[in-house]
């Protein structure tokens, strides 16, 4: 039998993990977002070596699609912040 143990501090710490700020969220996709592009260069740099023209395009259309949402990320950021009434 299969017994489920749920104290009060994992309740606590499952609450914050939800609670995560909308700040919080776009540094997260943010760090994401440049992982993204380093790794897609990695890609580039790997298939180009590999003399694979195909593979070097499908990386260089992920850099563009990465480099893209972190312009729409960055804009959104630095928009000023809406009232709420």
């Amino acid at each position: 039998m299969i017994e489920l143990a749920i104290s009060p501090h994992s309740i606590i710490l499952l609450f914050k993990i939800q609670s995560f700020t909308i700040m919080g969220k776009k540094i997260l996709l943010n760090v994401l977002f440049n992982l993204g592009i380093i790794l897609s260069v990695f890609g580039m740099i790997w298939s180009y070596n590999n003399n694979s023209p195909l593979v070097v395009a499908f990386f260089g259309a992920t850099f563009l699609a990465f480099i893209y949402v972190k312009i729409q990320l960055v804009k959104s950021i630095k928009q000023p912040p809406l009232d709420k009434k």
